[in-house]
């Protein structure tokens, strides 16, 4: 079984780190495509797949230093956001040396301040997008149970953030001792009732429910 994890890790990782270089390129062409108003010029084209792999090590230098081949894309969050555009600077910045140090003839300077701008929405496109779909909840799990998260929306966000991918546990309804919170929602979660309206909220799930406190 962890030789399987293994196995399985490794691949996630070398696929994660595929797909980052392909959107690295991408952006790194996307670049002189808008530099040029969509009309590359041949002599262009040719410089951009000259100078691609100082892009890609430039990028993986930069990510690499800020360890963001490290993250769990499954879970990634506003922490992981601000580390890859770090990372993204950081590339930008070593990418811009190793260019300038070539001394390629006619590189257009713009390009280097187009595609750190490009590669961050993509690469935060992409992670957003794996996230979205590794958490979709979709149906209730077969034999989850459901759960009334007892709390205020700040409490229960944390509750909802742990129970993200259980299988044995379905948030269903939410109550809060704050008025002004009932009839809202958290993560599509719905804010049934007030504290004192635990049995009112419970009515609505489908089968019997144990309330868990959000903090």
């Amino acid at each position: 079984m962890p030789l399987r994890r293994l196995s399985l890790f490794i691949v996630t990782n070398a696929v994660q780190a595929t797909m980052d270089a392909i959107l690295l390129l991408a952006a790194w062409a996307a670049a002189f495509w808008l530099r040029f108003n969509l009309d590359v010029p041949g002599e262009y084209q040719r410089l951009a797949l000259v100078s691609a792999p100082v892009c890609i090590l430039g990028y993986g230098l930069g990510l690499g230093i800020l360890r963001v081949h490290r993250q769990v894309w499954d879970f990634i969050g506003l922490p992981d956001l601000r580390q890859l555009v770090m990372g993204v600077v950081l590339g930008g910045v070593l990418t811009a040396a190793g260019v300038l140090m070539l001394r390629l003839p006619n590189f257009p300077r713009s390009v280097l301040l187009l595609h750190p701008v490009l590669a961050l929405v993509l690469l935060g496109a992409i992670r957003a997008a794996w996230r979205t779909v590794v958490e979709h909840p979709g149906p209730g799990a077969q034999g989850a149970r459901p759960l009334v998260v007892v709390g205020n929306l700040q409490d229960a966000s944390g509750a909802l953030r742990a129970l993200k991918g259980s299988s044995e546990w379905e948030p269903v309804a939410i109550v809060s001792p704050l008025a002004s919170e009932v009839g809202r929602s958290l993560q599509r979660v719905r804010v049934a009732g007030g504290v004192g309206g635990v049995g009112e909220g419970c009515r609505f799930l489908p089968r019997p429910a144990g309330p868990v406190p959000g903090a």
